[in-house]
Order: structure tokens, then C-alpha cells, then sequence
């Protein structure tokens, strides 16, 4: 695991446990439903992709949709075998539990629109922890969504 990156027994269950990621699910697909709009699926592949975005972010301290090497979410899509044909990405950071990170993209035209978007079916999240400060209590959480369908 790369440096900096928090190792405790509790962040390791949140990010690797299913349970945050159920409850993004259920908050995403009552937002979609109050819009009626079709139900979201939990995708193991889209979860990957976006745990490896998240991951990424949080290892190299960059905050945006493409890597310093140049790849996007359709490479880490295409990476994990998801044949997308409509793909969406959202990306948060400095969010602290999954209600703020929803509500942060919620509160952005963009990052609405992507969620509410009626094409897609499919998601996948991504969640990392970086102690920033070596043991401080500045800490970051980076958040990745993506949404798509194939």
C-alpha cells in the first residue's frame, strides 16, 4: 500500500466493506426515484474502477478526472471489462462521510445532471483516506462515482 495512506483496521473495513457503498447506493437511487427515474445497480467493475480512481488520487495527491499519466475513466472502465456505452464519473474530495460527498454533487449542475442522467443503470464507487499530515488530524477523503450503462 503507498505511503500515507491510512492502514487501520476500521478504515480498511470502510473502504473495502460493502456497507458505505450500500449506503451510497440506497441515498443515490432515492434521489433517482423522487425524479422518477429508473433504480441504479451496484456493478462490481464500475466499483473497481472507481475504488482504483479513489485510491489513486488519494496515493498521488492529485484531485481531478484524469491521472498524471493521462488516463481516463473510460481507460479504468475498459480496464475492468464494463463495455460502456454511456459512462459518467463524479469525483469529490475533502467530503467526510457519504452523505456530504452526495450532497457536494447534489449541489453541482454537472455532478447532478450525472446522477440524474435517465440513461445510465449502472454504478460503482470509490472511497480513500489520506492522513495528509503524517498523523494529524488534517486528513483527506477522496470520493470517485461513476455511472454508466453498457
Amino acid at each position: 500500500m503507498p505511503s500515507g495512506i491510512a492502514t487501520a483496521d476500521s478504515l480498511d473495513r470502510l473502504v473495502n466493506g460493502d456497507a458505505w457503498r450500500l449506503d451510497m447506493l440506497r441515498r443515490l437511487n432515492a434521489i433517482r426515484e423522487s425524479n422518477g427515474l429508473r433504480l441504479l445497480q451496484m456493478d462490481d467493475r464500475l466499483n473497481r474502477a472507481a475504488q482504483l480512481h479513489s485510491d489513486d488520487m488519494a496515493a498521488r495527491d492529485f484531485f481531478d478526472h484524469k491521472t498524471p499519466d493521462g488516463a481516463r475513466m473510460t481507460d479504468r472502465a475498459d480496464a475492468f471489462g464494463y463495455n460502456w456505452r454511456r459512462l459518467l464519473e463524479n469525483i469529490a474530495a475533502g467530503q467526510r462521510d457519504v452523505q456530504q460527498a452526495i450532497t457536494g454533487w447534489m449541489n453541482s449542475p454537472d455532478h447532478r445532471a450525472a446522477i440524474l442522467d435517465e440513461a445510465v443503470n449502472d454504478a460503482g464507487m470509490g472511497y480513500a483516506f489520506r492522513d495528509r499530515d503524517g498523523g494529524s488530524v488534517t486528513m483527506s477523503h477522496y470520493w470517485t462515482l461513476l455511472v454508466g450503462a453498457e
